[in-house]
């Protein structure tokens, strides 16, 4: 066992249930130290081309979540702003840009 080893001499792997997409428990071994730091490397084949249509693509993802967002806040102020989820969101009288005063404090 190296120096920078996560688990010591002689111990057996450590074995986790986790959750997978599907919702699905499944059973794997977490051998490597950093196998959560890593990210996935799904475009590092991916020609220049693919790659700037898949950075719109996410750009224009993140833009439609703000709108989402937006519409949600809304409605919760205002009873019917927006017709396609009337009444499936909660009244809120608070202030939301609250946290954004100069003169706001949690105790």
């Amino acid at each position: 066992v190296s120096r920078g080893d996560w688990k010591s001499p002689g111990r057996p792997r450590r074995r986790v249930a986790s959750a997978n997409p599907l919702g699905l428990l499944s059973r794997h071994n977490h051998t490597h130290r950093n196998h959560h730091a890593r990210p996935p490397r799904f475009s590092k084949k991916a020609s220049a081309e693919k790659k700037a249509a898949g950075l719109v693509k996410e750009i224009n993802n993140g833009r439609l979540a703000q709108i989402g967002i937006m519409g949600c806040l809304a409605e919760s102020k205002v009873e019917g702003a927006v017709p396609a989820i009337a009444g499936k969101i909660a009244h809120y009288d608070g202030d939301y840009m609250a946290p954004f005063e100069a003169n706001f404090h949690l105790f």
